[in-house]
């Protein structure tokens, strides 16, 4: 945000205010500003209009931060659960992630098969270009999923078999699963891509 976002910021937060029927200072409005300037306004409006629907409590700019951050769900963490998933399903089966990340899938690789079918090697290489933009979707999820089909749904599609399309590997159980394995130090090892050997 920048200054000329102020009057709108304080709107809002006065608003969230009245919600929890919360006093408000002109340098309590202030402290708030500057502690959430480094996120946009809409990014700000989406957390508090979560956290009004989701908290007893009037939100500390700690708790706005977390909603607009994914409660840590990071880059890094993200493309953990993404290599789990080729791990798993490959490009035999279909994938159901959030929307912004499919986007992402298909702008930046045509689609989970082309994905999928990438080296370890290539994945390596990718992990320190692709974490960063995960990071920054992240912070922008919509709660939105999009299926990305593997090659036996795209066959069935094609053939006109629709009413056997098979059920999507879905990510949240996967980014779950990242999320146990993942200790500090530890990395679950690289998948192999579809076909390779080890």
């Amino acid at each position: 945000m920048t200054e000329r976002d102020f009057e709108e910021f304080a709107k809002l937060l006065g608003a969230v205010a009245e919600v929890y029927n919360e006093p408000l200072s002109p340098v309590r409005i202030r402290l708030y500003f500057d502690a959430l300037r480094e996120y946009s306004l809409e990014e700000v409006r989406r957390a508090f209009k979560e956290l009004v629907r989701t908290s007893d409590f009037f939100p500390r700019p700690a708790a706005v931060v977390r909603a607009i951050e994914g409660e840590g769900e990071s880059g890094q963490l993200i493309w953990l659960a993404l290599l789990r998933m080729l791990e798993r399903h490959g490009y035999w089966d279909s994938v159901k992630l959030p929307k912004e990340i499919a986007q992402l899938i298909r702008t930046r690789f045509g689609g989970w098969i082309e994905f999928s079918q990438l080296t370890r090697q290539e994945l390596r290489r990718l992990e320190r270009e692709m974490v960063p933009l995960l990071d920054r979707v992240a912070r922008k999820l919509s709660g939105e999923t999009e299926v990305l089909h593997g090659q036996h749904d795209l066959n069935n599609i094609r053939n006109g078999y629709t009413d056997a399309l098979q059920r999507p590997a879905d990510f949240t159980t996967f980014i779950e699963q990242v999320k146990v394995l993942s200790q500090p130090g530890q990395i679950p090892p690289l998948p192999r891509a579809a076909g390779e050997r080890r």
